[in-house]
C-alpha cells in the first residue's frame, strides 16, 4: 500500500474548495415540527412565499408578489363558474391562464429562494437541483426554507417591506 504524498499547490486547493453541508432539515418534514407553520406556509402560501423572498433574496418585493399572486388565484377560482354555471370560453381561457401564471410564478420565487438559501449556507446540490425540487415539491420546498431559516409559529414576524425610490425619500 503506498501512501500519495500531496505538492503544496494540491494541499492549497484542498484548502480553497468550499466545504458543503446538508439541509438541516428532509423535505418532507412538514409535521415533524410545528404544524402551525404548515398550515401557514401551505394554505397562505401565496403571502408566505413572498416574505420568504424578501427574507431570503431580495428586499421591497413582497407586496407587489403577494398582490400579484392573490389575484392570479382568486382568477384562477373563477374558472368553475365560466365552466358550469356561465359557459363562457374566454373566462375560462383567462382563469386557466391565471392558474397558469399563478404556479409558475411561485415555483419561480421558491426557486430563487432555494437557490440562494443553498448557495449561502454552502449547500451541497446544484442548479438543477433546486429547478426540480421547486417544481415537483414546491409547498414542501417552501417548508423546508422556512425550517432551514429557523422560523417557528412563535418567532415568525411577517416582513413586506415598500420601499420608496431615493428621489421620495424624506431625510
Amino acid at each position: 500500500m503506498s501512501v500519495k504524498v500531496l505538492s503544496q499547490r494540491e494541499r492549497r486547493n484542498l484548502r480553497e474548495q468550499p466545504i458543503y453541508s446538508n439541509w438541516k432539515t428532509k423535505i418532507c418534514e412538514c409535521f415533524d415540527d410545528d404544524c402551525g407553520m404548515f398550515l401557514f406556509g401551505c394554505i397562505c402560501a401565496n403571502t408566505s412565499i413572498p416574505q420568504m423572498y424578501e427574507r431570503i433574496v431580495s428586499k421591497g418585493c413582497c407586496l407587489l408578489f403577494t398582490l400579484f399572486l392573490w389575484s392570479t388565484f382568486s382568477l384562477a377560482l373563477t374558472v368553475p363558474i365560466y365552466v358550469i354555471y356561465q359557459p363562457n370560453v374566454f373566462g375560462v381561457i383567462w382563469g386557466l391562464l391565471s392558474l397558469i401564471l399563478l404556479i409558475t410564478f411561485g415555483v419561480f420565487l421558491v426557486f430563487r429562494v432555494r437557490n440562494k438559501l443553498r448557495t449561502k449556507s454552502n449547500i451541497s446540490g446544484n442548479t438543477l437541483d433546486d429547478l426540480c425540487t421547486s417544481i415537483w415539491c414546491c409547498c414542501c420546498s417552501h417548508m423546508q426554507h422556512m425550517r432551514e431559516d429557523g422560523l417557528t409559529i412563535e418567532n415568525y414576524s411577517p416582513r413586506c417591506s415598500i420601499t420608496c425610490p431615493t428621489s421620495y425619500n424624506s431625510t
